[in-house]
């Protein structure tokens, strides 16, 4: 039986996406998405590029990166969503302190990083970032691993290991183990991250 954790979705962020329809919403979204961006961001003109490039220099020492599963060409540091990473722990290992990084709808099931022995944590975030769900957590799922034997084991995977000052939000966690203790949906470090949890 699965376990399924659902995070409230993160106020702050608008997605670049609202041509797309609820049930394309977890479909693979190919290159809709570009060039529902790319329509938008010449509708906007001169006036457009210089209010991005205002806001850019008002907030050069953080960076926001993309994971777009489908992303045609991913390359660090993700800059854009043609170049976005496909994992989300790719995203995390590139980001420096201070970063968002915005992931798109999609079943996260592969990538992953042990923090401590061998338990792997399909995300694994021990930086001072901020990891945000753009779609919401009904269609932005992180997955982690059962064992073979369905309890505990070597072949257990997380689904998330949430560092101090880190902050991960928007995402549905399912299927969590952890090698000895069962059932584990995340871990975080005792300096209380952020974690708006929705059961």
């Amino acid at each position: 039986m699965k376990t399924r954790l659902a995070m409230p979705p993160c106020a702050s962020i608008a997605s670049p996406f609202p041509d797309l329809r609820r049930s394309e919403l977890l479909q693979p979204m190919h290159t809709k998405p570009l060039k529902i961006m790319k329509a938008q961001f010449s509708t906007n003109g001169i006036f457009g590029l210089a209010v991005g490039v205002l806001l850019t220099g008002i907030a050069a020492s953080a960076t926001t990166n993309y994971v777009w599963q489908d992303s045609p060409s991913p390359a660090p540091p993700y800059a854009t969503w043609a170049t976005a990473a496909h994992t989300i722990q790719d995203a995390v290992d590139a980001a420096q302190d201070g970063d968002t990084l915005l992931v798109s709808g999609g079943v996260y099931d592969t990538g992953g990083r042990a923090v401590v022995d061998l338990m792997t944590n399909r995300v694994a975030i021990e930086k001072a970032i901020r990891v945000e769900s753009l779609m919401g957590p009904e269609v932005t799922v992180i997955e982690g691993v059962t064992p073979l034997d369905g309890g505990t084991g070597n072949e257990a995977i997380r689904c998330a290991y949430v560092g101090t000052n880190a902050v991960l939000c928007g995402f549905t966690l399912t299927n969590g183990y952890a090698l000895f203790s069962g059932m584990r949906g995340m871990a975080a470090e005792r300096a209380k991250p952020y974690l708006p949890v929705a059961l």
